[in-house]
């Protein structure tokens, strides 16, 4: 018996499975559905770009989940980098939704911002 592989961008899998692979599991379609509430989605590549500044603080904000590390200003939004305890990878969330004015004014007061 043959078994035929498909290779992907990050392994090679078997070609019955392929198929299963392609399509979303629930448990990401909820995931996603989550995010949505705090990520940007992607842009298509034809509409017009929006400029994007980001500051790296040199003092990160302690928060309940994390730590704040860096800002990012795409148009007349303003996000937050948090950096999950444990986690190397930074999430991006609406200023908002993460910061209160108060820690906003504190965090901004302590620490310096630069570009990376």
């Amino acid at each position: 018996m043959f078994v035929r592989y498909v290779r992907t961008a990050f392994a090679a899998v078997a070609a019955e499975f392929a198929a299963q692979a392609a399509a979303p599991s629930p448990t990401r379609a909820v995931t996603q559905r989550r995010r949505k509430k705090t990520e940007v989605s992607a842009a298509p590549a034809a509409a017009a770009q929006v400029p994007v500044r980001t500051l790296w603080a040199d003092r990160p904000l302690p928060l309940a989940g994390g730590y704040a590390v860096a800002l990012r200003q795409r148009g007349d939004q303003l996000w937050v980098a948090v950096r999950r305890r444990g986690d190397l990878p930074v999430e991006w969330h609406l200023a908002e939704v993460v910061l209160t004015s108060r820690q906003a004014q504190g965090w901004a007061s302590r620490a310096r911002f630069e570009p990376a």
